[in-house]
């Protein structure tokens, strides 16, 4: 939900003067514009555009796309499978092969993101494409949403733009992408207010999952309480330093010291399992009060009822997230 890159050169003063564009027609649904794009003037003079959901070429008229439609013989869904399962299917695209489809991707994907400027540079990037699977034996699959990511990150970002469209709500399909390449990386910053909404939710969700399966009491244990777990975070952390950590709070929800231990595991465990960068994490311990210090150290001392009540106290649901057996690893770039 961000700008993709502070490296493309495409940023350019755009004059939207003239822009009328109010809804686009797309896979049977139309959208309601939310923001302005650099179409051709005489295409976002208009009130309507149609947009093939095959190649994503735009038109002025409903009888423009009729006729491209007969003759269009793009491949779709276009680009290497890279997730299946009975629902739906993401596809890897490389912006470098299928440069004008990006383009035309990323014009469309302008009106519904307020701060995305990437719209012709395209090369370096990789997109994925999610579609929903039809119920109905024959019909072509749904263009649901996609996410970019850059092919090389020096800041090792995971996600460059994401986007679901307004009649689809998304599940986390870049960071369950990241997860299964066990890759560590955190989205382009700085991310807008939108953007940031839907990522710290999902911090939040993917986090307390994680803790709540960890602190889980053992069935062979024969203590009926919930035994403490320590969360340590290793001196070695280079993004450690970066968070600046609340130490003055009295928050009684946190343990100032282990009584006995169900298991100790690194921040990088935790970074290494979810997909989230170790400064978006201790950032998302700090904002849900979970993070103190004991002994010099970070340091977390939990217990499943505890989790249990951030979990109910915040209203956290788990959403379902992709099948790990469905991804194509020696298809991922």
């Amino acid at each position: 939900m961000k700008k993709e890159s502070s490296q493309n050169s495409d940023i350019k003063l755009i004059d939207f003067s003239n822009f009328s564009l109010k809804r686009v027609y797309l896979s049977g649904y139309w959208l309601t514009v939310w923001y302005q794009s650099p179409y051709p003037e005489e295409y976002c003079s208009r009130k309507d555009l149609y947009i093939c959901e095959k190649c994503l070429k735009y038109m002025k008229y409903p009888k423009s796309l009729l006729a491209h439609k007969e003759q269009c013989d793009a491949k779709y869904p276009k680009g290497l499978i890279v997730y299946e399962d009975s629902t739906c299917a993401v596809y890897q695209i490389d912006g470098k092969v299928e440069k004008l489809y990006c383009q035309n991707l990323c014009l469309l994907s302008k009106l519904f993101l307020d701060q995305k400027t990437l719209y012709y540079d395209v090369s370096l990037f990789l997109f994925y494409i999610l579609y929903t699977k039809s119920t109905i034996a024959g019909c072509d699959p749904t263009f649901v949403g996609y996410f970019s990511k850059e092919k090389k990150s020096v800041e090792n970002y995971n996600l460059a733009c994401v986007l679901t469209f307004p009649q689809f709500r998304g599940q986390h399909h870049g960071y369950e992408i990241s997860k299964l390449k066990r890759c560590v990386g955190s989205p382009e910053k700085p991310l807008s207010s939108q953007g940031f909404a839907i990522y710290k939710s999902y911090w939040r969700s993917a986090i307390l999952l994680y803790l709540l399966q960890k602190t889980k009491q053992p069935e062979t244990s024969e203590n009926n309480t919930s035994l403490p777990l320590a969360l340590k975070i290793l001196p070695h952390s280079s993004e450690e330093s970066s968070v600046k950590v609340q130490t003055d709070r009295s928050d009684s929800n946190l343990i100032s010291e282990p009584l006995e231990l169900i298991s100790v595991f690194s921040i990088e465990e935790l970074a290494l399992e979810t997909g989230i960068s170790i400064e978006d994490i201790l950032s998302t311990l700090d904002d849900l009060y979970l993070l103190s210090h004991w002994k010099d150290e970070h340091t977390i001392y939990l217990t499943h009822a505890l989790i249990l009540k951030a979990i109910k106290t915040l209203g956290i649901t788990f959403k379902k997230r992709l099948d790990p057996l469905g991804i194509i690893p020696e298809n991922l770039y």
